[in-house]
């Protein structure tokens, strides 16, 4: 999750020095999750307002199933309200990427979150001062601000990037495409 995090670790049995090393942050933890298998470019953007920060990296396989980690200051979740702005803007952006590129015709559905979800890697990393989560073990982020500044910073940033990664959300496009009538 951090970039240029560094972790020393000495063996003392052995007399080995073992290090890991994140130099690309997000982009290393999505390559390691995808086994360098990604048939989109990642989808990067790092946004901040005021006390809210998004961090995020989507990227596509060919496999049938998603990977999702998500994270609220560093702390791990399984889901929240994060994941739903995010899900939100990143269907109703794809979509209207579809519809600009007449990929959709005005006769069409539009595509469904669960359409989408086919082979995607997504990575959040949302910081906010005092979250609130439910339960003891912090598993699921409950504050209304991580759904509010995910899903703008997501839509902001389909917005500003349409145009560099059209051909990664056409691949998108055509894999929910088929993902739908599977």
């Amino acid at each position: 999750l951090c970039t240029g995090l560094n972790f020393i670790f000495n063996d003392l049995v052995n007399n080995e020095k073992i290090t890991y090393y994140s130099n690309k942050g997000l982009y290393d933890f999505l390559d390691y999750l995808s086994k360098n298998n990604l048939i989109t470019e990642p989808f990067y953007f790092i946004k901040q307002e005021g006390k809210f920060q998004l961090e995020a990296i989507v990227g596509y396989t060919n496999n049938y199933t998603n990977i999702t980690k998500l994270y609220t200051n560093n702390i791990p979740q399984e889901k929240g309200t994060h994941l739903t702005g995010f899900k939100t803007a990143w269907t109703q952006g794809l979509n209207q990427f579809a519809r600009n590129k007449n990929l959709l015709k005005d006769k069409d559905n539009n595509l469904t979150g669960s359409d989408l979800e086919e082979g995607q890697i997504l990575i959040l990393n949302f910081k906010m001062i005092d979250p609130v989560f439910k339960g003891q073990n912090k598993e699921e982020l409950s504050s209304s601000e991580g759904r509010t500044y995910t899903q703008k910073f997501t839509s902001e940033a389909i917005k500003e990037n349409e145009i560099a990664y059209g051909k990664s959300f056409k691949i998108i496009f055509e894999k929910a495409v088929a993902a739908r009538k599977a």
